[in-house]
Formats: C-alpha cells, sequence, structure tokens
C-alpha cells in the first residue's frame, strides 16, 4: 500500500507540478531525440556513450529534479524492454547523481531499483542501493529496521551468511516488538543452518516461534530446519515431534513424510 501511495504522489506531483503544465520543451525534446539514440547505441554495443548522453539530463539546468527522473525511468524501462536488464538498473542508478535530490525522489528511486534489483536476483546490487539510502536518507528506526532486515535477506540469498550476521549485529539495538525479535531469531536460524551450526541453529528457530509472528511459509521452514537439525544430532524423538509440526505447513509435504518414516524406521530396527 506505501509503494502504491507513493507512486501515485509521484504520478500527481508530475502531472500537476507548475513546471510541468505547459509540456517542458526540453522534455519534449528529449523524448524525440533521446530515446532513438539509447535504442541504436545500446543495441550497438555502446552503452559508455549511452552513459555519456543520459548524463547531461544531469546537469541540464532546463530541467527540474522530477523531468531528470522521468527521462531516467523511462530510459530504464526502454533497456529493460529490449533485454538489457544490467543496463536498465545502471541507468537508473543515474538518479542518485542528481545533485539535492529530494527524498521523496530518493525514496522512490531507492523502491525501484531494489524491487528491479531482486526481480533479476542481483542480490548485491539490491544490497548497495540499500547501503546508499540509509546513507543519504533520513529514516526512523522502524524504517531502518525494515532495510537492515531486507539486506540481511539479500546477504543470505548470496549465501553471504557471515556478513548477514554482522548486520543482524546492528538489527538487535533497533528489536522492539515480538515480530521484530522473531526475525531477528528466525534469519539468525537461517544463518547458522547454513554454517552446519545446527545446535546454534535449532535454538534460534525455537526463540523464533515462540513469538507466533512468522508467515506459514516461514513457520514451516524454521520448522523443518529445525527437525533437520535435530536429526543431526540424533535427538531422534525431538526431530519426529518438529518434523510432525511442520507437516502442514512445509511447502515441500513429501520431503517431510520421507523423513518422518526414515526416522520410524530407525526406531523400530532398534
Amino acid at each position: 500500500m506505501k509503494k502504491s501511495l507513493t507512486a501515485l504522489l509521484y504520478c500527481f506531483l508530475f502531472i500537476f507540478n507548475p513546471l510541468h503544465a505547459a509540456a517542458n520543451e526540453a522534455v519534449m525534446q528529449y523524448e524525440e531525440k533521446l530515446y532513438a539514440a539509447i535504442e541504436n547505441k545500446i543495441t550497438g554495443g555502446d552503452f559508455k556513450e549511452v552513459i555519456v548522453s543520459l548524463k547531461r539530463i544531469l546537469t541540464d539546468d532546463g530541467l527540474n529534479h522530477y523531468e531528470k527522473v522521468y527521462l531516467l525511468e523511462k530510459s530504464s524501462e526502454l533497456s529493460k524492454n529490449m533485454g538489457y536488464f544490467k543496463e536498465a538498473g545502471e541507468i537508473l542508478e543515474l538518479a542518485y547523481l542528481i545533485n539535492g535530490l529530494e527524498k521523496d525522489l530518493r525514496i522512490r528511486i531507492h523502491d525501484r531499483l531494489t524491487a528491479y534489483y531482486k526481480n533479476i536476483r542481483s542480490w548485491d546490487k539490491c544490497i548497495k542501493a540499500h547501503f546508499y539510502y540509509l546513507e543519504n536518507v533520513k529514516v526512523d528506526d522502524a524504517e531502518k529496521l525494515a532495510v537492515l532486515f531486507d539486506i540481511v535477506k539479500n546477504y543470505q540469498y548470496a549465501m553471504q551468511y557471515k556478513k548477514a550476521e554482522r548486520v543482524l549485529g546492528e538489527v538487535i539495538g533497533l528489536c522492539q516488538s515480538d515480530a521484530d525479535f522473531a526475525y531477528l531469531y528466525y534469519y539468525r536460524g537461517i544463518g547458522c543452518f547454513a554454517l552446519n551450526e545446527y545446535g546454534k541453529a535449532v535454538n534460534m528457530f525455537k526463540k523464533a516461534l515462540k513469538y507466533n509472528e512468522l508467515t506459514e511459509e516461514e513457520k514451516g521452514i524454521a520448522l523443518y530446519n529445525a527437525a533437520f537439525c535435530l536429526e543431526i544430532l540424533q535427538d531422534r524423538e525431538e526431530a519426529v515431534k518438529y518434523y510432525e509440526k511442520a507437516l502442514p505447513v512445509y511447502a515441500n509435504k513429501a520431503l517431510v513424510k520421507t523423513r518422518l518414516e526414515k526416522l520410524t524406521e530407525q526406531a523400530e530396527t532398534k
């Protein structure tokens, strides 16, 4: 809902800003000439020249910041639609170079960039955009916590678990609600599990589950991973309990049933 309102606000500001009322001639000139040139240069493999052309937008005194962002966004969309996904992100990043960029525009660019990089699974780029945002936009503790949690998720997607744990160290001081602590322990559990620290992982998952704040999917992951760790640690009885709890909510029910059957067979042969 927040992002939708941000988008509507942006459209309102762009359409009804007095500077746009008469369809700024400079914007029209860029739209007429720039996009065709970008298309030709990108397909011709000359992306550096595209960046040079786009940087002229940043220093054009005939454009205000909303118009500059508008032109960069359209150029980014053009690149994406042509299949040049990495280049599309780099074009949008140019907006960060606009001197004195308004907070609402920084928020908009941050939201679009991080969503885009997640979509193309460019975790490192997403993390970089998050850190840039925290360094350049004043945010309250709740928003900072949300961004840090997303950085943790992206580090874990990129299998950089040690870096994720370092960020979680900063998260601790910002946690206040049950949900905050539930996710702190959940992500710590994910990291410990990935690093084969099974005893620690079980403890983290148990703490996370106590708060009853995780989604059904996350609850299933926590229960299954805790059960798997307990199985490795030779605590079969406890493992069975957690597999049974995981069965209704874990996505791969067939896998849970297989683990339960294996443990049952082992118990019967003793």
